[in-house]
């Protein structure tokens, strides 16, 4: 199954990408930068660009299930609470 984890590179993502490879399963990393790309490689994962404030829907396709893990930090302003925290969330359910 090919799984899609919005946030790959946080803290919950860097856990799980390994454990759905080692479970048999087809991980992709979503991720905000390119430069995250090697790290999703190196967990098992097939990274794919996505920004949850910006374009994403590509990263998910093909995608059986979706595990989002993102999240706009401690130390962000409530403005990307909101547009990451809920409305990214909510554009995830929606694609």
């Amino acid at each position: 199954m090919q799984v899609a984890v919005i946030g790959a590179n946080g803290g919950i993502g860097r856990e799980l990408l390994p454990r759905l490879a080692d479970a048999g399963h087809d991980p992709i990393g979503v991720v905000r930068d390119e430069s995250q790309f090697e790290a999703v490689r190196d967990r098992g994962g097939e990274p794919r660009l996505g920004d949850l404030e910006g374009d994403f829907d590509a990263a998910l396709a093909g995608a059986d299930a979706v595990v989002f893990t993102a999240g706009s930090g401690g130390s962000t302003g409530a403005d990307k609470t909101l547009t990451v925290d809920l409305w990214g969330a909510r554009r995830v359910v929606d694609a």
